[in-house]
């Protein structure tokens, strides 16, 4: 029995399904089935925050997911010597067509900077998908 392929307008969860097809057959998908990598580097990652993420992103990018190869988030301690908390978040998407879009975010907490972070990627791809929109036009 093959797996149930989600709507992509359904805000399901980024990468929920990306290891059960491989991804050689993959071609275009649904969000779930978008690999979506989570990274923390001098930062650990806990498994409450890759949910929300995965969550927030499969609402965000969800309805691009068919445009979407595949999705990282990177989220970095960048805290200078004067003790302040610094956190970055980079997410870079891989969009066909267009090749790998990255926007990056600071900010106190990790889940602030993902946010920022998220709508500006949103932003991004919705761009880049209205340009191919209006190339198709023409």
């Amino acid at each position: 029995m093959s797996p149930r392929t989600p709507s992509p307008r359904t805000g399901s969860r980024l990468g929920a399904a990306a290891e059960t097809v491989p991804k050689a057959t993959r071609g275009r998908t649904a969000a779930a089935f978008t690999p979506l990598r989570v990274r923390g580097h001098g930062i650990e990652v806990p498994p409450e925050l890759r949910e929300y993420i995965a969550e927030r992103l499969g609402m965000h990018i969800g309805k691009f997911a068919k445009d979407i190869t595949s999705v990282g988030v990177r989220l970095r301690d960048v805290s200078g010597p004067k003790g302040a908390t610094v956190l970055s978040c980079a997410i870079s998407a891989n969009v066909i067509g267009h090749g790998p879009t990255l926007v990056t975010a600071t900010g106190r907490e990790s889940k602030e900077a993902f946010d920022i972070a998220a709508g500006g990627i949103t932003r991004t791809i919705a761009r880049l998908a209205d340009r191919k929109q209006s190339s198709r036009r023409r």
